[in-house]
C-alpha cells in the first residue's frame, strides 16, 4: 500500500498594524510573527520593489524601517515552507513630517545712522529646510531657499524704529518665524549746531567818564606844556643878553 504524505498546511503568520512616524525618528521595525513545521523562505516587496528570498527558519521576522522618506510606503511579506505553501501580509508604513523648523532668536539692535557692520543672523535648523522670507516693516527684501544659516545686513537702514521679521519653512509646509527691533539713532558726527549770541550794550550820554580825559584832550594838554616851555626860555634868554650888554 502506497502512503502519501503531504503538507498543504500554510504557515500562520500574524502581522503588525499599520504604522506612522515622524520623519528623521529612529527606532522603528516591523515583526511578523510566523511558525510553521517545515519553515523554508520569505521575502519582502517594498513599494513595489520585490527583494530576494531569506532564509527563515521559524519565529519571528523583524524589518528595521528607519530613515524612509517622507510620504506613504507599502511592505508586502511573503512567507513559505517547505513545501511551497505560502502566506503573505501587508503592512502600510507613513512618514510623516509635523516637526516645525528649530529658528533662534537675536536680541533686539540699536545703532546709530552711517554705522557699518552691523547684520542680523539667524541660526535655521530642519531636515527637510525649503524657504524662507524676510520682510523690513512689511516689505519682503529677501526671499529663497534656505539650509543653514540666514543673515541680513542692516548698514542702509534710515533712522526710526525698523521691524525685521523672517518665517523659515520646510518642506512639509511647517514654519516658523522671529521678529527684531532694530532702533536706528541720527548720529551726532559733523552736525554740531553753532548758536551765535548777540551781547547789546546801552551807553548813557550822562555819565561821566571817570578813567581820565579823552585821547584828544591829553593830546591839547601835551601842546601846552610844549609851548609854555618855549616861551619861558625865550624870555630866559632875552634877560641874559641884556645882562651882558649893560656889563
Amino acid at each position: 500500500m502506497l502512503v502519501t504524505v503531504e503538507d498543504t498546511t500554510t504557515p500562520t503568520l500574524i502581522g503588525p498594524d499599520d504604522l506612522t512616524y515622524e520623519y528623521g525618528s529612529t527606532g522603528h521595525q516591523l515583526v511578523w510573527t510566523a511558525s510553521d513545521s517545515h519553515p523554508d523562505t520569505y521575502r519582502l516587496r517594498i513599494d513595489g520593489i520585490t527583494g530576494d528570498w531569506t532564509t527563515w527558519t521559524g519565529g519571528e521576522i523583524a524589518v528595521a524601517i528607519d530613515g524612509l522618506d517622507i510620504g506613504t510606503h507599502t511592505y508586502f511579506i511573503e512567507v513559505r515552507d517547505i513545501s511551497g505553501n505560502t502566506v503573505s501580509d501587508t503592512v502600510v508604513v507613513i512618514v510623516e513630517d509635523t516637526t516645525a523648523p528649530v529658528l533662534s532668536s537675536p536680541d533686539d539692535i540699536v545703532m546709530v545712522f552711517g554705522e557699518t557692520g552691523h547684520n542680523i543672523t539667524w541660526w535655521c535648523e530642519d531636515l527637510n529646510p525649503a524657504n524662507y522670507s524676510v520682510t523690513l516693516d512689511g516689505t519682503v527684501i529677501a526671499s529663497g531657499t534656505w539650509t543653514s544659516n540666514v543673515t541680513v545686513v542692516l548698514d542702509a537702514l534710515p533712522v526710526g524704529q525698523h521691524v525685521i521679521l523672517i518665517v523659515v519653512t520646510d518642506g512639509s509646509g511647517n514654519s516658523a518665524e522671529d521678529s527684531v527691533t532694530v532702533t536706528v539713532q541720527a548720529s551726532t558726527t559733523g552736525n554740531t549746531t553753532t548758536t551765535s549770541t548777540t551781547t547789546t550794550t546801552t551807553t548813557n550820554p550822562n555819565t561821566t567818564n571817570p578813567t581820565g580825559p579823552s585821547m584828544g584832550g591829553q593830546f591839547a594838554i601835551i601842546l601846552v606844556l610844549i609851548v609854555g616851555a618855549a616861551i619861558v626860555s625865550v624870555i630866559v634868554i632875552v634877560m641874559v643878553l641884556r645882562k651882558r650888554m649893560g656889563a
